[in-house]
């Protein structure tokens, strides 16, 4: 389960289940993501791909067992 908000050129992705997020596929999204980071810690890059089908994002164990309930990803988009 997920949610998201947004500012200009950042979309705040809301991971309410992020121990089952893993094996998730986002739906697919008009905008080129450029960058994904923990929102508490954005000198910490996150993997993703991003393609016709959707978007998947690579969360570690390390940031799913901090963040439990929210897990909080920036998406930069390019604008």
């Amino acid at each position: 389960m997920f949610a998201s908000t947004r500012t200009d050129s950042t979309i705040y992705l809301h991971i309410l289940d992020p121990q089952a997020f893993g094996k998730l596929t986002l739906p697919p999204i008009n905008e080129t993501i450029i960058a994904a980071a923990p929102l508490d810690d954005p000198s910490s890059p996150l993997d993703f791909t991003q393609d016709d089908h959707g978007v998947r994002i690579e969360l570690p164990d390390r940031l799913v067992q901090k963040h439990r309930i929210d897990t909080i990803v920036a998406l930069d988009v390019k604008r």
